[in-house]
């Protein structure tokens, strides 16, 4: 039975802020050194202070401690206060995407974290070690899940998106706005029917985590630690609805740099050989905005796989037919990511072990890449992406790039302070 409850939750104090406009930042997987410097530099009490990304970086524990030193003096101060009873938050999130407006949903509490093996909960991507014992660190540290997971599920009854409607007629408690096209409005709902209702539509539900597998694990290390508490059996998650339109599934793109000719040669080679079809375009004559809403375009068609030439030239189009290789790969042969992965960059960057692979959501990054093969993919059908979960065969990191993303700073989680 999956548990998903309303938190008593921590947030910065409205009393002593204008507005939280200053005070959120992108989830700790998406700040560069320069976007936290920038952060940093735009208010001092700015999330980013707090997701273990400060300025230390000796190597040592310090960066845990700077965070819960940081977080223990703003919550002294007051800069952070607790709700008085534990909440759901609904959260509603309009942005911009390649010109179209879309709004999207989500609602937070705190979901009750258990081994993917029960089939309650389902991963869909394989997590590094590393960053894992560093999310640990910092919630062990702290006592404090400073950001929430994005998870989704399927509400067949209609019962949550009813309360969601309800609750979106109301004024909101707090609007903030992310950038000059992008918003989001907070709520709190409190009514015990609704609360009540909310989580007994979950119970049946399987829900699918979409971006924070890392820090999920995390959570998961503290439940089976002997420092494990009711609330850090817990994390706090924003929950969406799958089928919820503005919920998308857009892709990381592949850029191979230190290549060759060979290398780029046999790149192409095995697309060929996995496609059903090919087509080139020379683009060294059009403009980069030109270019990037021709890839943008192209993409969009499902399974189709482009590649930039090093020259930045030539636009190499493929075509892959999913249901020719199902009876060999099942469910992950609607996978692109996955596919790509493991018939074309695994064997090309083994035979060619110099060649480094970076990743990115952002198309313009794979334009402007000098000297370097830019692979690009297109969004993941929810349909497909939901088959492909359900597998339980696990993609590679970088599959999805589920969007919008929760900023850090809205609610804070406290794992050791008790209900």
């Amino acid at each position: 039975m999956t548990q998903f409850l309303p938190l008593r939750g921590l947030k910065y104090n409205l009393q002593k802020f204008d507005s939280l406009d200053e005070l959120i930042c992108p989830p700790f997987d998406l700040i560069s050194s320069n976007l936290k410097n920038i952060l940093e530099n735009k208010n001092p009490y700015n999330a980013v202070w707090l997701e273990g990304t400060s300025q230390i970086k000796d190597g040592s524990e310090n960066k845990y401690l700077d965070s819960r030193n940081t977080f223990n003096k703003w919550l002294n101060n007051e800069i952070i206060i607790r709700d008085e009873i534990p909440l759901y938050y609904l959260v509603k999130y309009r942005y911009m995407l390649n010109g179209t407006a879309y709004s999207v949903a989500k609602i937070i509490g705190m979901l009750q974290v258990e081994d993917l093996s029960t089939g309650n909960i389902v991963g869909h991507e394989n997590t590094y070690p590393p960053i894992v014992e560093d999310r640990i660190k910092l919630l062990e540290t702290t006592g404090v899940q400073f950001s929430p997971i994005l998870a989704a599920f399927k509400d067949a009854s209609g019962t949550v998106k009813t309360i969601v409607n309800k609750t979106l007629r109301e004024e909101a408690e707090a609007h903030i706005n992310i950038t000059t096209t992008d918003s989001l409005d907070i709520w709190s709902i409190s009514n015990n029917d609704d609360i009540q209702s909310i989580k007994t539509s979950l119970n049946d539900s399987t829900v699918f985590i979409a971006d924070g597998h890392h820090r999920y694990d995390a959570a998961l290390g503290i439940q089976n630690s002997n420092t494990s508490t009711f609330e850090s059996q817990h994390i706090m998650t924003a929950l969406i609805d799958l089928d919820d339109p503005g919920l998308q599934i857009l892709p990381y793109h592949r850029i191979m740099e230190n290549i060759n000719e060979e290398l780029t040669a046999l790149v192409h080679c095995k697309l060929s050989e996995i496609c059903i079809n090919h087509t080139q375009k020379n683009v060294e004559d059009i403009g980069s905005q030109s270019l990037l809403d021709l890839i943008s375009k192209t993409t969009q068609n499902i399974h189709t796989i482009c590649t930039l030439s090093p020259q930045k030239n030539i636009l190499n189009i493929y075509n892959m037919d999913p249901q020719s290789s199902e009876d060999a790969l099942g469910e992950l042969a609607h996978s692109d990511a996955w596919i790509l992965q493991s018939k074309v960059i695994d064997s090309c960057m083994q035979k060619y072990p110099s060649s480094s692979l970076t990743y990115t959501h952002d198309l313009t990054e794979g334009i402007i890449s000098k000297d370097s093969l830019a692979i690009f993919l297109g969004p993941f059908p929810k349909p497909a992406f939901e088959k492909v979960a359900l597998s339980e065969t696990n993609m590679p990191p970088k599959s999805t790039f589920f969007y919008p993303k929760m900023p850090t700073g809205l609610l804070f989680h406290p794992i050791y302070m008790g209900p």
